[in-house]
Formats: C-alpha cells, sequence, structure tokens
C-alpha cells in the first residue's frame, strides 16, 4: 500500500492519498495483527515514515438501537475507535477523518436521527478529525432515481454548520479532550485547559482542546 500511494504521488502530484482501515469490530483474520491497536499503529507508521498519506479514515458506523448498547459497535465502542484513531495520527502527524453514518447498516439497526448524526459529526470535530465523510451519499441522502431523501436536508444544514468551521478548525491541532457521557463514562483531559467535567447538567458533554 505505502508503495502505491508513493507511485502515486511521483505520477500524480497533488492526487489525494487517502486510505480507510477496518473499524474496531473488524477480526484479527481480517485485519492480519493479533490486536486492533497495533493493526492502526503499524499502518500509521509505515505511511508517515514514507511521508505518503495526505489522510487515514475508519469506517466505523454505530449502532444506536437501544438493543446495541453493550456491543462492538456500540456508540461508546466509536468512540474508543476515534480516541485511538486521534491517538495515533497525532504521534505520526497524520490528518485523519471520520465516516458518520446516514443509514441504517446491521441487522436490528435503525435509521439514525438528525440529532444521532450531528453528534458523530460534531464529536468527530472535537477529537480533531480533519474531515468528514457520509456513509452512505446514494441510498441514504439520494435514492436510486436521483431524488434527494430527507437525510438530504438535514445532512445539508449540518454541513453548512461544519463549513462555517472548517477555515478555523484546519489551522489548529487538537491537544486534548475532555468527555462526560451517560453510558459511556469520563475521559480526563490530561494536562489541558479542563479539569474535570462532573454532574447531570454535563451528562453529555465533549469538549475539543486546540492550539
Amino acid at each position: 500500500y505505502a508503495e502505491a500511494a508513493e507511485q502515486i504521488g511521483l505520477h500524480q502530484p497533488g492526487a489525494l492519498r487517502w486510505v480507510n482501515l477496518l473499524p474496531s469490530y473488524a477480526t484479527s483474520r481480517q485485519t492480519g495483527f493479533a490486536s486492533y491497536s497495533q493493526y492502526i499503529q503499524t499502518f500509521a507508521a509505515l505511511f508517515a515514515r514514507r511521508h505518503v498519506l495526505d489522510a487515514l479514515s475508519i469506517d466505523f458506523y454505530p449502532n444506536f438501537a437501544p438493543n446495541a448498547v453493550t456491543s462492538a459497535v456500540s456508540p461508546a465502542a466509536w468512540l474508543e475507535n476515534i480516541a485511538l484513531l486521534r491517538k495515533v495520527a497525532l504521534q505520526h502527524d497524520v490528518p485523519w477523518w471520520s465516516f458518520v453514518k446516514a443509514r441504517a447498516i446491521f441487522p436490528g439497526d435503525r435509521e439514525p436521527t438528525a440529532a444521532e448524526t450531528a453528534w458523530q459529526a460534531f464529536t468527530s470535530i472535537a477529537y480533531g478529525a480533519r474531515g468528514l465523510l457520509h456513509f452512505t451519499y446514494s441510498t441514504a441522502l439520494v435514492d436510486a432515481r436521483g431524488h434527494v431523501t430527507p437525510h438530504y436536508w438535514t445532512t445539508r444544514v449540518l454541513n453548512s454548520r461544519l463549513i462555517a468551521l472548517g477555515p478555523t478548525l484546519l489551522r489548529l491541532r487538537s491537544t486534548h479532550i475532555a468527555s462526560a457521557t451517560r453510558g459511556i463514562g469520563y475521559v480526563p483531559a490530561a494536562a489541558g485547559l479542563v479539569a474535570n467535567v462532573t454532574g447531570d447538567a454535563f451528562d453529555r458533554l465533549t469538549i475539543g482542546e486546540f492550539t
């Protein structure tokens, strides 16, 4: 993969070299590594060492159904996955992107609400994501006949809010995260501006710090 990315850079200067990795619910057989952390670290280090990567991402699609709260595809598991990707990306100075789930995917899954879609997007941004992708544009936002769906309009409003933040956030670097989310737990912002996040009023609060 690194060699292919290197060749793309040589023959198509300026072309985007983006690698999408498997999510944390992938099996060791699928990743080829004993642990998921080792899988992410190895790929990020390989591409960073050869300076052939413009963006790294994972396509983790959280299941918001009540019966998926403790599953490998729960929102809590999604948070853990993007936290790991953020950590590795910062270590190797590689920009990372996040997918935003726009439709039901798993058996027993349901369509995400506008609030859940926004939660994925803004949480990714708070964690330092440099780009967002909506999965999937076809069928979720535009149907097979080319007609826009209700998800299209909510996504359009969401994107307009994100675009307004882009020029500022793209100049900054994620430094710390503080989070308190009911059912997910507290993530301290070590040495950050936020000492702690407590209280019933902050049971769904994520704070990203940037410099």
